[in-house]
């Protein structure tokens, strides 16, 4: 060997350990950590994962959502604060193996991707009461009430309703 020298051939920089163990003592030191630290690590290990099985249930729940069932789908990216949180409504077809669900729109086509049901927000759609709830208003000449509670005056002197009202004069 030319030029490379051995490092570890030094006996008096890297010698053995004088204190070396019997196989006695080592029989007991095995002994000690599998009736002792391995059954300790062991049921730490079970208690952190229930700890984080009751966090991940808690904020995770599981829903099943029946074919047929109008949702409304949660946008990932708005542009800003006025935009609408959820797009739809579309109709689930079916629910896949791995927990997803596929949906249609109103014409019928099935929607390019698939869904998670953390996505998903299942909506009621009563087409009876949509039509007897719409009002076409050319303009609100007054209004009362506090937010949530506001009532308007359009120009024949009806009320625009909020949702759940029936409709009354705005004198009442």
């Amino acid at each position: 060997m030319t030029g490379v020298t051995d490092e570890y051939g030094d006996k008096a920089k890297f010698s053995l350990p004088k204190n070396t163990v019997t196989i006695d003592e080592l029989e007991k030191q095995i002994e000690y950590m599998d009736k002792i630290i391995f059954p300790a690590i062991n049921e730490r290990v079970l208690q952190i994962n229930e700890e984080l099985k009751k966090k991940y249930d808690h904020k995770n729940i599981l829903i099943d959502i029946p074919k047929g069932i109008h949702v409304m789908v949660r946008l990932p990216h708005r542009p800003n604060k006025l935009a609408p949180i959820y797009e739809g409504p579309y109709t689930v077809v079916r629910r896949n193996k791995g927990g997803s669900y596929e949906l249609k729109d109103e014409q019928g086509e099935l929607l390019h991707r698939n869904y998670t049901p953390s996505e998903l927000k299942m909506v009621t759609i009563d087409e009876s009461t949509i039509e007897n709830e719409l009002y076409e208003v050319e303009d609100i000449r007054d209004h009362r009430g506090a937010a949530g509670e506001r009532e308007y005056q359009s120009h024949n002197n009806t009320k625009v309703l909020e949702e759940g009202q029936r409709n009354r004069t705005f004198r009442e």
